[in-house]
């Protein structure tokens, strides 16, 4: 008897089609040939019957001996028949036992063309084999009904209200087992990469010092975070549109909503790579980042795995791990998609996504974002990388986080403009009754010392074992009670070897790092403000001000090879919030990147320049701040300074110079007194200790002999009005 297959409704109605015949499909070849073992005399005078209802005049049918034969002829000329049949036992239908008697099984076999069946996506119908099935089974029962005396069906192709087999596609209900989970993992192996590509990105930043470099000219940790974040979700929104035709297309899922699954996509996207910053504080080095992501990868295939053996079947549970990893989420999101499909022949859409869980995902991932926004925010304030200064851990609970005006009004401003004289024999006193009040003590170091924790090497032939895992950790002493002055206006050199301490020093006083000991602090007029205040150099709460403030060239290059050498101006004057019309804010970017000497490279890529032109984009970078609209067309004096540094370097080779400028505008002054004075005073560190500080160029060359070569020196002429250096 004909077999019938449950099939699950689908929600719309399916068109049905009528079975083809089979002159339509071949209409001059053998259409039956068939086999048989023993009498079908009754089943093949149906057949006949059936055929010449539904079928055309040129319909055919014949009888071969033997399998082989059939099989042969069919080699022979594979469009010479359509389809064979091989009669194996249909006693059944034959038989005139009568009542309750039991009747057993017909078997038989159909054979039509592979090519016809595999090639097109309804083989099934088109090659014949249905409409042969159809005829066969109406045939078994009409021998059956004749041996009964009964009358016979009609043609199953004979079309009316009451008669006629039709076919619709529909989706088989089975069981979800191994396929369902196997596509839920595989999409947690699609999207790892994205995360892993984000903490190898954000550990190169760290290791190469990029992160350190922008941080110094002004850019916040969090600015930073966000905006990494957004341009790797950014970078990598093509892959949820990929995914989405993968699912779709290679019909992973075939009845759900595809604009619903793409929206899931969206919205995961943003938590998964909040969640990868996060992760990315426990990387420094980027050649551990892809290890890391594969250690994700488990951790997450891991939960996913327990999560459908045990957890997802408590409410607790399922939000709990759906919360502990925005992938896990979108995998049960895949999951649940797959297995309305295959279990219930049901898609998941946006009328039933309440009912089937769905909605319940969609919630946790849009919670997953700021769960891990959060995470990653807090985390890289804590833990922000090397040389950049941390929170302690329960920030969030100190006054002065949330209320930074308590943190200025902390500071004790009578001392740090009072007349207070630094005690050291090796530092000269120098005479401030020409200087204002409120132009003494711009920056004030009292008495810095900082200790850097070292991790010592392992000694040579030392073998590791589980006894001696902790490695020794050494102090280093970079800044050994140090204490100086800068003045309004006033420039200071730092000389010392390499290690000395001046980097350092350098990174304290623009609150890169924090001291040991002792004190660092800047007065400043804030942006909007018109009244000076006066801040630690090393409070967080106040650290945005004092970048803003403040610019630092760093003794690395921090530039990005795809921009041009403008608008790395354009970037630094954006992040420390440049105030001036666009017009205005593009002739001071010129006249900037024109003082160091690079008006020829204007809007060239910074990967096109020379070591030395890279380095005199970092000094324009460093120099960008607010400026007075009256003063920016006027060269600043930074040009003089880079010919008396080449000067020096050239007489001298010293191996490093640092600068400090106490004005919000370092070294850009362009009056002729003060380029003759442009370094009005030096300090001299050896070993993190201030052996000389001096406030005169000629008392630096007797003390210190460091412009003497072959019994010349270098002189400046304090009378001449020219920016030239006489020898």
């Amino acid at each position: 008897m004909l077999q019938v297959s449950l099939f699950v409704k689908p929600e719309a109605d399916p068109t049905v089609n009528r079975l083809p015949t089979l002159t339509s499909i071949c209409s001059s070849c053998i259409h039956i040939g068939y086999v048989n073992s023993s009498n079908i005399d009754p089943i093949i005078k149906s057949l006949a019957s059936l055929l010449s209802e539904s079928e055309s005049p040129s319909i055919s049918i014949q009888s071969f001996s033997d399998l082989n034969t059939l099989n042969n002829f069919h080699a022979y000329s594979p469009a010479g028949l359509l389809a064979g049949i091989n009669f194996l036992n249909v006693s059944a239908a034959t038989a005139t036992t009568s009542g309750n008697a039991s009747l057993g099984l017909n078997q038989y076999q159909i054979y039509v063309n592979e090519s016809s069946w595999f090639l097109d996506s309804n083989g099934p119908i088109n090659s014949g084999y249905t409409t042969v099935l159809a005829y066969v089974e109406r045939a078994l029962q009409n021998a059956f009904r004749e041996a009964r005396g009964l009358p016979p069906f009609r043609s199953p192709l004979a079309y009316s209200d009451i008669n006629g087999i039709g076919w619709a596609k529909f989706s088989v209900r089975g069981s979800s087992g191994f396929l369902v989970f196997f596509v839920s993992i595989y999409f947690a192996f699609m999207f790892y990469v994205t995360q892993q590509n984000l903490i190898q990105r954000i550990a190169r930043d760290k290791e190469k010092l990029i992160k350190h470099g922008l941080v110094m000219m002004g850019l916040g940790e969090t600015t930073y975070l966000f905006a990494i974040v957004a341009s790797e979700t950014a970078f990598n929104f093509p892959a949820i549109f990929l995914a989405t035709l993968l699912f779709f297309v290679g019909q992973l899922l075939q009845l759900s909503s595809w604009p619903l699954f793409l929206l899931l996509l969206i919205v995961f996207l943003p938590g998964h790579m909040f969640q990868a910053a996060f992760l990315s504080i426990f990387v420094q080095q980027e050649r551990l980042a892809g290890g890391f992501g594969f250690l994700i990868l488990i951790a997450s295939l891991a939960l996913h795995g327990v999560g459908l053996l045990t957890v997802y079947a408590s409410p607790a549970g399922e939000i709990l791990f759906m919360l502990a990893m925005p992938v896990v989420a979108m995998a049960r999101a895949v999951h649940l998609f797959k297995s309305s499909e295959v279990d219930n022949g049901v898609g998941i859409t946006f009328a039933n996504a309440t009912e089937l869980g769905v909605t319940k995902v969609a919630v946790m991932l849009v919670v997953d974002i700021f769960f891990w926004a959060f995470l990653a925010w807090y985390g890289n304030t804590v833990m922000p990388g090397q040389n950049i200064p941390n929170q302690k851990l329960g920030f969030l609970f100190s006054s002065a986080y949330w209320n930074p005006s308590r943190a200025v009004s902390g500071v004790d401003e009578e001392a740090i403009y009072g007349n207070d004289v630094i005690e050291n024999e090796n530092v000269e006193t120098v005479d401030l009754t020409g200087l204002k009040p409120e132009e003494r003590g711009i920056i004030r170091v009292r008495d810095v010392t900082k200790v850097f924790k070292i991790v010592q090497k392992k000694k040579e032939n030392e073998k590791t074992s589980i006894f001696n895992l902790k490695k020794p950790i050494e102090s280093r002493q970079a800044s050994d009670h140090i204490s100086l002055d800068l003045h309004s206006g006033s420039c200071l050199a730092l000389l010392g070897h390499n290690g000395a301490g001046k980097s350092t020093l350098i990174n304290m006083i623009s609150g890169n790092q924090s001291p040991t000991s002792g004190s660092l602090t800047v007065r400043l007029i804030p942006p909007g403000a018109t009244e000076p205040i006066t801040i630690e150099a090393s409070n967080r709460a106040t650290a945005p001000l004092l970048r803003v403030a403040m610019g630092v060239c760093p003794q690395f290059d921090c530039l990005f090879p795809a921009m041009t050498a403008s608008e790395h101006i354009h970037l630094i004057a954006a992040i420390k919030g440049v105030n001036i019309e666009t017009k205005t804010l593009n002739e001071y970017v010129e006249a900037l990147l024109v003082d160091v000497g690079l008006e020829a490279k204007l809007d060239q890529f910074v990967d096109t320049l020379s070591g030395g032109q890279r380095r005199k984009v970092s000094l324009a970078m460093a120099l960008c701040g607010n400026p007075q609209k009256n003063d920016l067309k006027k060269q600043s004096s930074s040009t003089f300074v880079q010919k008396r540094l080449e000067q020096i370097e050239k007489e001298q080779k010293l191996k490093e110079l640092s600068m400090i400028g106490s004005d919000s505008q370092p070294l850009s002054k362009s009056s002729r007194n003060e380029s003759s004075h442009i370094i009005s005073g030096v300090s001299d560190i050896r070993h993190g200790s201030l052996q000389i500080q001096m406030s005169r160029n000629a008392k630096l060359m007797k003390a210190l002999g460091c412009l003497r070569t072959q019994n010349r020196h270098l002189s400046i002429d304090e009378e001449s009005e020219s920016d030239e250096m006489k020898i």
